[in-house]
């Protein structure tokens, strides 16, 4: 039967103070811990989740994904730089974010933006910023943001009778009173750009060290499909209210494939999503309910990141939106 996927050891876990107020604790990062990741939102749901735009190992290892075109979506490789450019550069990111808040969002109220977080692990400690509410070309080009959010606070002292000084996102005020969001932080887009930009050399296709699957309550209009002889049995008892995307306490369920499972897997995800982005997604029938479920490729020493992630959120380092 298919094992579910165990919960982060927090056993360690304790937040840094004043200057320092972004770091974790989490103890001693296992051998195949990154340095460096900077974790995007991925573009779609009918897909095998997109990996992290970055992650950089002590080795020099480098995983770079990028959104290469509709048809194709991500491509996700693995490419090398010299072990000491890794160190210096993941040096060279926590002295130009140094200071900086854990979390930045913008002014005005937004919901359903992307959340991106980078993890840097430095000086024995794990740093981590997250910055809520511009999406990839944003802190790419800032540029157009920048620019308009000008205009709008050079205009704002003659809208505040109109707008009663509210220039919060408001259905029923004028339309002229929608403040626009401004610019990314100007350090934390720096950086992103700097990432982002990086070119390993010698670069192959990522190959997972495992899959997951995620199971969560069914949406309308899925398709049915069968679920393979030679897997591992799916789970007996799964409850919707846990398992769910859209509950306010559900998270997906998650289990784990063996690393031995790994050709399996893959090649099943090809089969149930790379039908056209027009088919509905795709449901398993079992224990009593109908349930959609994502396959994630999981890279070398992720699952020190999902510590770093928690232990950042019980401290409250990280928050969500």
């Amino acid at each position: 039967m298919l094992q579910p996927t165990p919960e982060p050891s927090l056993a360690r876990c304790s937040a840094g103070t004043g200057s320092d107020a972004n770091a974790v604790d989490i103890g001693k990062p296992s051998d195949d811990a990154p340095l460096l990741v900077l974790r995007t939102p991925y573009a779609g749901f009918a897909s095998i989740s997109a990996q992290p735009t970055l992650v950089v190992w002590r080795n020099g290892d480098v995983l770079v994904a990028r959104f290469v075109d509709k048809a194709r979506g991500y491509q996700t490789q693995v490419g090398h730089i010299e072990p000491q450019a890794a160190f210096a550069l993941v040096a060279d990111v926590a002295q130009q974010l140094a200071g900086e808040p854990a979390f930045i969002e913008p002014h005005v109220s937004l919901s359903d933006a992307p959340m991106d977080r980078l993890f840097v692990f430095v000086d024995g400690k794990w740093r981590v910023w997250s910055v809520y509410g511009w999406w990839p070309a944003e802190l790419e080009h800032p540029e157009s943001l920048e620019t308009e959010y000008q205009k709008f606070e050079a205009k704002k002292p003659s809208l505040q009778t109109l707008c009663k000084g509210n220039f919060e996102f408001n259905f029923e005020g004028p339309s002229e009173c929608l403040a626009p969001r401004q610019p990314p932080p100007a350090k934390f887009a720096a950086v992103y750009r700097k990432l982002i930009a990086l070119q390993p050399v010698d670069a192959r296709a990522f190959e997972p060290a495992r899959y997951t699957i995620e199971f969560f309550e069914a949406w309308k209009n899925s398709r049915d499909v069968t679920w393979p002889a030679e897997f591992p049995a799916l789970p007996t008892k799964l409850s919707p209210n846990r398992c769910s995307i859209t509950e306010q306490n559900g998270d997906p369920c998650p289990f784990d494939f063996l690393p031995t499972e790994n050709a399996l897997a893959k090649q099943y995800a090809d089969e149930v999503w790379r039908a056209p982005r027009s088919v509905s997604p795709p449901q398993l029938r079992f224990a009593g309910a109908a349930w959609n479920f994502r396959i994630l490729e999981e890279y070398r020493g992720e699952r020190d990141i999902w510590r770093v992630a928690a232990c950042a959120a019980r401290v409250g380092v990280t928050q969500e939106r």
